[in-house]
């Protein structure tokens, strides 16, 4: 496995939703937060690692005759970072010995495992109006999956994605995933 050290190239960026007349939602115009400097970031690589929690929420899709499901772990909060760990499941496949959920899933926004990434993932802070995406580096969301295998029934990949820290204040997010929806009341821990 390959590893690589992001924490000195992170770039971490909170938006907020400046209107405060309605939910949070990607559609309203967004301005940056507050984020640390690299030599601020205290929090893991993004990478993905296995989690000792319970799922606290799981949804199944169906697309092109696989059904995936996504289960979402509660978001571990580390100084001024923090961590989403989510678990995809592949429960059924098509017949076609060719298909392929990369090919699904890299359609609908979720992943881009010839790159190594997974796309598509944000936390919402709906009472303070927050959205928080992804750390970047190098123009690259820092969701580290563990995209390892062929998609055969019964394959899981788990996926980390680093975030700034949401206010200290939250206790609970809304975790959106691209094909999969958003998961309300998410702990933070």
């Amino acid at each position: 496995m390959r590893r690589i050290a992001l924490i000195p190239l992170l770039v971490l960026t909170a938006c907020s939703v400046p209107d405060a007349s309605g939910p949070a939602t990607d559609s309203q115009p967004v301005t940056s937060g507050a984020s640390p400097t690299p030599s601020e970031a205290s929090g893991p690589s993004a990478r993905a690692t296995p989690t000792t929690d319970a799922p606290v929420a799981t949804r199944e899709v169906t697309a092109q005759g696989f059904r995936l499901a996504l289960d979402v772990y509660p978001v571990r909060r580390e100084g001024r970072t923090a961590v989403l760990n989510t678990r995809l499941r592949v429960l059924e496949r098509p017949a076609d010995e060719f298909a392929n959920a990369d090919t699904v899933l890299s359609g609908q926004g979720f992943a881009d495992s010839i790159h190594g990434r997974a796309n598509g993932f944000s936390l919402v802070d709906g009472p303070r109006r927050v959205v928080l995406h992804p750390a970047t580096a190098d123009g690259s969301e820092l969701c580290q999956p563990d995209f390892h295998g062929g998609w055969e029934r019964g394959d899981v990949y788990w996926t980390s994605c680093l975030f700034g820290a949401p206010d200290p204040a939250a206790t609970e997010l809304t975790v959106r995933a691209a094909t999969f929806g958003s998961f309300n009341r998410v702990p933070v821990r």
